[in-house]
């Protein structure tokens, strides 16, 4: 059992180690219960990917409250963890009795790969959601860069959440709107931004 232990044990801690390390990407999350980020560049200007974040709760989330571990590899690589770990523990302290030792190293995996794929998919639903959404660009005031017409789509630099964003805008029935106006966005349509002079509008 030493050996299966230390391979465990191997296994399992560097997992862990590289995962706080950020050895596999920025967030570390290789399991299932993962944040989706859909990158739609054809929405808005380049220079800005419109992220429509859809937290995607994979873990068979089937029920909305019906939740199992089983499919989240951070349950897995934490459980090899602690049960290698706990059993390298226990043998380095002279514990070596079977199965006392198999039986406590197994229920410290299990309690930890549980804690650690519940904690992650705690956080993900809890944690403030920092993706720009339509609804962000509403009533928002804005430069225009490029004078729009009806006809014709001129381009309007927000600042949302710390970002600048360069946006297609189309001037509202009635507004004329030239380079250098502030504007304020009244709807968002699909690729593009409808827009009003702000002094006008706002005096409606």
């Amino acid at each position: 059992m030493l050996v299966l232990y230390v391979i465990t044990g191997i296994i399992g801690l560097g997992l862990i180690v590289l995962s706080a390390l950020g050895g596999f990407g920025s967030d570390a999350d290789f399991d299932t219960d993962t944040s989706i980020d859909v990158d739609t560049d054809t929405d808005f200007d380049a220079s800005h990917d419109f992220d429509t974040d859809h937290s995607a709760d994979h873990d068979l989330t089937h029920g909305a409250d019906f939740w199992l571990p089983f499919f989240s590899l951070r349950f897995w690589t934490y459980l090899l963890g602690g049960f290698g770990g706990f059993g390298l523990l226990l043998t380095l302290v002279g514990i070596n009795q079977e199965p006392t030792r198999l039986v406590s190293a197994s229920a410290v995996g299990l309690i930890t790969g549980f804690a650690a794929a519940y904690a992650m998919r705690y956080f993900q639903k809890n944690s403030p959601n920092s993706s720009i959404s339509d609804a962000d660009f509403l009533g928002v005031l804005a430069k225009v860069t490029v004078s729009p017409s009806e006809s014709s789509p001129g381009k309007v630099r927000v600042v949302l959440k710390d970002e600048t964003i360069d946006v297609l805008a189309f001037p509202l029935e009635g507004h004329t709107i030239t380079s250098g106006d502030e504007v304020v966005v009244v709807s968002v349509n699909g690729s593009h931004v409808t827009v009003a002079n702000a002094e006008q509008y706002m005096n409606n």
